[in-house]
């Protein structure tokens, strides 16, 4: 119990001090920031780099603690909370914010931009320092300190790659730009011969369409995502991987992910010329880069765990039935606890990325989600189903919590129903809408919830997720649970990490999955009746 209520307030203080910067970054810009004096030039110039590298280290310290220092931390010893040292950071705090506004709406003639810079960074380390020893005491960090041992360097180190080595990465993008260029180039041509090309543009021409090959979509972005991906790999299940031989993994996903994305340019190419231009700039062109990291992810963690060459479990002309490691009763309750909702994820990446703009295809994600619903329903029986009256109220609270928070930070607006929708014919736009809300009533609530509530929350408390009690629930299960599913839904994340932990609760209160689900499509079906009512067509 000490290490989750050590790392329940490591997770308060992160989100403290995570929600006091997203709140202050909607009243300051670093474009605005003067440079005059010596400091404002290096505040604007590294300022992002700083803040990416302290969000970078908290999050890999925290994560690697968890899993590879959880023993140690056991023998930590926690003290209360100190109040008055929490007072001092909210005074603190005020203060910075108070000097941050001046600061960013200093003049250029300003006298002392100097010294204002430097009072700002004192007082912004200042309040960093209270809020750590208001949550944990001095004495308690030496002993995390002992605890984690060398796990700060290799924080420290993701946190520079992750935040001071990003401008110099962008060097690379002209070279691989060119090499993405030559890639598409030779495919595209290969396959439709009118194509022609300017390389000093780095444009590819189809009779009936063209494209630009911008820095970003390089492939670089990706590789470094894929290579860090394949690096945590290494780290996380070193001792089931072979070495040297799982050293290639990292390189091969590289690769494989940059060649991905030449075909994915290739394949915008050939749809544009085809005469779907709108699909091609709109829907293809922004998922088929998440679903070809997805894949090759995904390829790698198959490779990884099943190839001879790369685990350390398996040796070659042996079959992977002699190291059964799991029980098969878990590695069935998880698929069947998770492939739902993945279904209905990777249907809706699908078809996002064959739409223009509007998903007409929708009514895919009904009839997926549904059949894998159905395809894994003996599974289920064990779950507890009742609902209780708080669910629904609770699902109330939290839809009109998601539309009160939408205003607060105008993350959309209002607007008319979309052109798509209304040019459909009846039967199809009934259809479309029928399905929409079939699928936010029914089958997207239980997908999710089977997901987050009845895997993951568990899942973090122990391997054999299926003998855990819900009702013996651990904080930081709720709260990572809660912001795994927040992020998920994208800007509207604060109020996704809300309603998740809503919903986690409870499920948490009585054991009663049934809970979690009416809740969750209570809210769901206020949220429709709100968009088709009202005309808040941006909820969907």
């Amino acid at each position: 119990m000490l290490t989750q209520t050590l790392v329940g307030r490591l997770l308060c203080l992160a989100v403290l001090l995570g929600v006091e910067v997203t709140a202050l970054s909607l009243f300051v810009d670093n474009e605005t920031l003067p440079r005059t004096g010596h400091l404002l030039p290096l505040l604007q110039e590294w300022g992002p780099s700083l803040v990416r590298g302290a969000i970078a280290f908290g999050a890999v310290f925290l994560t690697f603690a968890l899993l590879k220092c959880r023993d140690a931390l056991e023998r930590v010893a926690l003290l209360p909370i100190q109040p008055f040292w929490l007072a001092g950071h909210v005074l603190v705090a005020a203060g910075f914010a108070f000097v941050s506004m001046r600061l960013y709406a200093a003049r250029q003639s300003d006298p002392n931009p100097d010294l204002l810079a430097a009072a700002w960074a004192l007082m912004g380390l200042l309040a960093v320092v209270l809020a750590a020893v208001g949550f944990l005491k001095f004495r308690t960090w030496r002993q995390v300190w002992a605890a984690t041992g060398s796990l700060w360097v290799v924080a420290l180190s993701t946190a520079l790659i992750a935040s001071f080595l990003t401008q110099p990465a962008r060097a690379l993008w002209e070279p691989t730009t060119r090499l993405t260029f030559t890639l598409v180039k030779f495919m595209s041509s290969w396959i439709l011969p009118g194509v022609t090309t300017d390389l000093e543009h780095a444009t590819i021409r189809a009779p009936h369409f063209s494209v630009i090959i911008a820095p970003e979509c390089s492939g670089l972005e990706g590789a470094a995502l894929i290579l860090l991906f394949a690096i945590a790999w290494l780290w996380l299940f070193r001792q089931e991987c072979r070495f040297p031989w799982a050293l290639a993994l990292p390189p091969l996903g590289v690769i494989a992910l940059f060649l991905l994305n030449a075909v994915r340019l290739t394949a915008l190419v050939l749809i544009g010329n085809a005469g779907a231009k709108q699909i091609a700039a709109g829907g293809f062109h922004s998922q088929a880069g998440w679903i070809s990291f997805n894949a090759v992810a995904f390829g790698l963690c198959v490779v990884a765990r099943r190839s001879p060459w790369f685990s350390s479990g398996l040796m070659p002309g042996l079959t992977e039935t002699k190291i059964e490691t799991k029980p098969e009763t878990t590695a069935d309750a998880t698929t069947a606890f998770l492939v739902p909702f993945l279904a209905i994820l990777g249907t809706g990446m699908l078809t996002r990325a064959v739409s223009s703009g509007f998903e007409s295809l929708y009514p895919l994600r009904l009839l997926i989600g549904g059949l894998a619903l159905w395809t894994f329903r003996r599974s289920y029986r064990d779950c507890d189903w009742r609902i209780a009256w708080p669910a629904p109220v609770a699902g109330a609270g939290v839809f009109v919590l998601w539309v009160v928070l939408d205003r607060i930070a105008g993350v959309s607006s209002a607007g008319p129903i979309p052109a798509a929708l209304e040019s459909m014919s009846g039967p199809a736009r009934i259809l479309w809408l029928g399905a929409r809300v079939l699928a936010a009533s029914v089958t997207v609530p239980v997908a999710e919830e089977l997901a987050f509530r009845g895997y993951l929350m568990r899942r973090l408390s122990a391997a054999d997720f299926e003998s855990v009690n819900p009702r013996q629930f651990t904080w930081f299960a709720l709260a990572l649970s809660s912001l795994v599913f927040g992020i998920l839904h994208g800007s509207s994340w604060p109020a996704g990490v809300a309603a998740g932990f809503v919903y986690g609760w409870l499920y948490a209160r009585r054991g009663r999955l049934g809970d979690a689900v009416a809740a969750h499509a209570t809210t769901n079906i206020l949220l429709a009746m709100y968009v088709l009512i009202f005309q808040q067509w941006q909820f969907w």
